[in-house]
Order: C-alpha cells, then structure tokens, then sequence
C-alpha cells in the first residue's frame, strides 16, 4: 500500500484494491510500516471495485497477519472487519477487548439464529504501547477448533464462546475495513498485514514471525 494518494490508501499491487481513508491515520515507518488510528474516527474501508474484498465462506479456509501496537484499552475494538453492521451481523472480524484478548468472530446470525463462531485468545496477547505479532488461520472447518491464533510465533490457547457455525457467512453489503467498523474504533498502529486464502499449517503459522 501507498498512503500518499489523498484519502485514498493505494494498493501499488496489480489488483487495485485500494482502500478509502476516513478520519486521518498517520503513516509510521519504524520499526515496522503502518497506520496510526487515533481511536476516535480513524479507519480504512475498502473501495466499491474492492468490495468483494474478503467476503469468506464459512467452508473457505483464510489466514490473516498483522503487526499490531495498541495504545488504548476499549471494548470491543474492531481491527479487521467484514461484518453486516446491525440485524444478523454476518461476516466475520477480529476484534481487540479491553482485558487484552484478540476476538475472532466467523457469523451467519448474531441475533436470534445465534449461528456463530466466537473465539478469544488469553488475557496476555496484547500489552498497550507494544508491538505484537498476530496471525490467525482457519480451516474451513465450520468449528471452533479450526480457528488457530499465533502471538510472536506461538500458539494461544483459546477459550471457545460459541460453536454453532452452521449456515453461510457471506455478506455483498458491507466493505473490508481496517481500524473501525461501526462505532468501536481502534487506538493504535496497525502495520504489514497480509492474507491467505488457505489455512496455515502450524510451521507456517510459527515461522512468518
């Protein structure tokens, strides 16, 4: 990406999928290439022709990785989302809690169908004002169990809220964003993030830190 083209955050790769600025998340280049999000209005939502960005099947294994260095301690906060923003909720989303867990959520309903994966990493993965190293893979499974995280290279153990992913989780409404979904913004710097659309076996998983 390049976050000089105004407030558009530009894909340099031959896919154009360029993200639209909102708010104003300051590039950082040290130690690692990112953006900083104020926790107030900052956030990256990708553009119309990249829309179908991401949107995954529950049966579509993918990975993700970040570079993550959150400086403010909030409920809920939204990292990466591709999630309806009221009624079923669908999609899915990473999420930061307010006790340092990372919450993966894979969705069909979130209301009343309560059709939904939800799973959280241990209290320990995130320290404010410090860098970690995320990556998370799924298998496609459907389960719970197919959802791995790795903190610096390691494999947490997670605590399994719900496991009742059962009906699809695919969603043309709502765009891939960075930093914020609805109203529960990020504080901190995001960086060198990538995605896989297969699972990652555990050496791979371990080995991109």
């Amino acid at each position: 990406f390049n976050d000089n083209a105004g407030m558009q955050l530009q894909d340099i790769s031959p896919y154009g999928n360029h993200g639209l600025l909102s708010g104003f998340p300051v590039g950082v280049t040290r130690p690692h290439i990112g953006l900083r999000f104020d926790g107030s209005n900052d956030k990256i939502i990708m553009s119309e022709e990249a829309k179908g960005l991401f949107n995954f099947e529950r049966t579509d294994p993918f990975s993700v990785l970040l570079w993550l260095k959150p400086s403010q301690a909030a409920i809920n906060v939204d990292i990466l989302c591709r999630m309806l923003s009221s009624g079923t909720y669908r999609g899915w989303a990473l999420k930061q809690l307010s006790t340092g867990e990372l919450r993966v959520i894979l969705a069909s309903d979130q209301d009343v169908g309560a059709l939904y994966i939800e799973v959280s990493s241990p209290t320990t993965t995130f320290t404010l004002n410090t860098w970690v190293h995320i990556v998370m893979t799924y298998n496609g499974s459907s389960a719970a169990a197919g959802v791995t995280v790795y903190k610096n290279a390691v494999s947490q153990a997670m605590l399994t809220a719900k496991d009742t992913l059962s009906a699809t989780m695919q969603q043309a409404t709502t765009a891939f964003s960075f930093g914020d979904f609805v109203s529960d913004p990020f504080a901190g710097v995001i960086g060198e993030g990538l995605a896989w659309i297969r699972w990652l076996i555990p050496q791979e998983g371990k080995a991109l830190y």
